[in-house]
């Protein structure tokens, strides 16, 4: 018998997906305590749920905070990042999504030599 998702996750599998490689770094936070960090990139992005690769696997319902390197920037000058707070949902190795419980766009900074400074909070700029 085939596994069938929550009806969050078939939901999500319904909606637009629009595929998009970005650089992100992640979280995995337990009792809002960051308990481990890395970087990964983006597979798709729909209106509820990111879907992700990173180099470690992944356990249905654990607590996210991601930080996507967004490619548009705020007035043309200022660099963006997509700050999203979720949940794992699905899970195949090394390849997962996350259900976006929360997010806002943020400012990002950029060092003087050019390399990004991920992260640092900025002002939000448009959230959920």
């Amino acid at each position: 018998m085939p596994h069938r998702g929550s009806a969050a996750t078939d939901l999500g599998r319904l909606r637009s997906r629009y595929p998009i490689a970005l650089e992100l770094r992640w979280s995995l936070t337990r009792r809002k305590i960051t308990v481990d960090r890395g970087t990964g990139r983006t597979v798709d992005l729909s209106s509820i749920e990111v879907r992700f690769q990173t180099d470690r696997e992944w356990t249905i319902g654990e607590n996210l905070d991601l930080s996507i390197h967004w490619p548009a920037m705020l007035y043309g000058v200022t660099p963006l990042q997509l700050m999203v707070a979720g949940r794992i949902i699905r899970s195949a190795g090394v390849d997962a999504a996350v259900q976006i419980i929360r997010y806002e766009f943020r400012t990002r900074t950029l060092h003087l030599r050019g390399e990004e400074q991920g992260s640092e909070q900025r002002s939000p700029v448009l959230s959920s």
